[in-house]
């Protein structure tokens, strides 16, 4: 019997064989599923701009509030005016599609005019997670070293509710080197780079230069809005806009389908599981809707897996049931005829990370299992630990 089903909502590498997710889940036990939710376009002339613009002198210049509002749209020669006129603080990405966006526009940056380019490798990045900085770490060679921000000194944090406090900590990249620092504080930042803390900044260190946010068309916007609360200039760059990508109703259809093929329940875990893992918020608003069809429709008998008779669905509609069962987590399908046989499937929810248990959880959605790092190890940990409890 094929192990506990997991549907990943995420596109796989080719061959999906060789994906990370792929085969984490099948080294453990599982079952995996691809559905592919997300078409994803790049929209770079802003980002190349300001890439070829580099960091200028200061803050002097004064920026239109319509330029700096400008995110994607920008042309070139305005991006490269805004660049210009700004110092950076930092790099800020908490996704791996931006990482791969930024190396994307660096590569094309660094095919224009021959003129000297000021470095960007004197500039921190910030990250949620570790995606992003791996993503630069896989691709230093193939961009020029001064169109890539300072991976030394970076710091990652699992969500962006815990980054952002690390950022606003930090005190201004121009504070003299003269000043004393504390480095009994804080000792979990990097040691180059920005001091550690800045309790003893005193009153002639530099300003905050302005803050790089490196985002997609649907990014949620706490880390941008937490830093403009607490008085940083923020400029934010969106390189990738999503859409919904065309068949994916009939994607999860046919991932429904294969496991109705399989009469698999997920047996294996001992709760008839079917494992349903998300990896953002904007993805995971696309495929509520046809999930919620889906268990629905008289058209697609999931019998088999789901058996139809007294469905309960619980918070996968957003419904906020009572009972021990939604307060678990999950969410029990149970047949009528069968009730009280323990003949139960149930689907659970797994997030990435913090941002989508987040929004699934907005949205009236119990989740499972939270990976605690956003990669496959993470995910797969997550769900053993939940399936073990």
């Amino acid at each position: 019997m094929p192990g506990t089903p997991v549907i990943l909502f995420k596109t796989p590498s080719e061959p999906p064989s060789s994906d990370a997710y792929h085969i984490r889940l099948t080294d453990a036990g599982f079952h995996p599923l691809f559905v592919p939710v997300l078409a994803e376009r790049w929209v770079l002339r802003q980002l190349v701009g300001i890439l070829r613009g580099g960091r200028g002198a200061g803050l002097g210049e004064e920026i239109s509030v319509e330029k700096e509002n400008t995110a994607g749209n920008g042309s070139e020669d305005e991006a490269t005016e805004i660049a210009s006129a700004v110092e950076w603080e930092g790099v800020i990405i908490s996704s791996r599609r931006g990482a791969e966006g930024w190396i994307q526009a660096a590569r094309e940056a660094s095919l224009g005019s021959e003129r000297s380019r000021p470095s960007w490798n004197e500039v921190p990045l910030f990250t949620v997670g570790t995606s992003a900085l791996d993503g630069f770490r896989e691709s230093h060679s193939h961009i020029p070293s001064d169109l890539q921000p300072d991976l030394h000194t970076s710091i990652s944090a699992k969500s962006a509710s815990l980054l952002v406090p690390a950022i606003i900590d930090l005190p201004p990249r121009a504070t003299p080197a003269c000043f004393p620092l504390d480095t009994r504080s804080d000792s979990s930042l990097p040691e180059q780079g920005h001091p550690p803390s800045q309790k003893t900044r005193g009153k002639t260190d530099a300003r905050y230069g302005r803050y790089l946010v490196i985002r997609g068309d649907k990014s949620l916007d706490e880390i941008p809005r937490r830093l403009k609360d607490a008085g940083r200039e923020v400029l934010e760059v969106v390189v990738y806009e999503t859409t919904e990508r065309t068949g994916l109703d009939d994607d999860l259809r046919s991932a429904m389908t294969q496991l109705q093929g399989l009469g698999t329940r997920g047996e294996d875990d001992g709760t008839g599981s079917i494992w349903l893992a998300f990896f953002s918020p904007s993805s995971a608003g696309m495929v509520l809707p046809h999930l919620h069809a889906l268990l629905d429709s008289p058209a697609l008998d999931l019998s088999a897996i789901l058996p139809r008779n007294g469905t309960r669905r619980g918070h996968v509609n957003g419904d906020h049931e009572t009972g021990s069962s939604a307060e678990a987590g999950y969410v029990p399908v149970e047949s009528s005829a069968e009730a009280g046989s323990g003949d139960v499937a149930t689907l659970r929810l797994a997030a990435i990370g913090e941002t989508t248990r987040a929004y699934l959880e907005s949205v009236g959605m119990a989740v499972s299992a939270v990976a605690e790092q956003p990669t496959a190890e993470g995910l797969v940990e997550a769900i053993r630990a939940c399936a073990c409890k």
